[in-house]
């Protein structure tokens, strides 16, 4: 999502929601207007607790180099239990 201008360039949050019973320890997703050879992006080690979300700073050249500026397709999840 967008969100407030910081030195004058846009500034976006991405949201990660866990949805599941378990806890996600991380991920791994790709842009939806990315290439379709281009390797996923992984987020690990961050021990998100069931049915809670956390808002992460994103920059414009992040989002314009992951091809995050449409949205997000996740390819993997490591999950574990309580």
């Amino acid at each position: 999502m967008k969100g407030p201008r910081v030195k004058g360039k846009v500034g976006y949050s991405i949201r990660i929601d866990n949805g599941s019973p378990l806890i996600l320890n991380g991920l791994a997703a790709v842009g939806t207007d990315s290439e379709q050879d281009q390797k996923p992006r992984v987020l690990a080690g961050i021990s998100l607790p069931p049915h809670r979300s956390v808002t992460v700073p994103a920059g414009e050249d992040v989002v314009q180099s992951l091809g995050l500026k449409d949205g997000i397709r996740l390819t993997a999840l490591d999950l574990s239990g309580l």
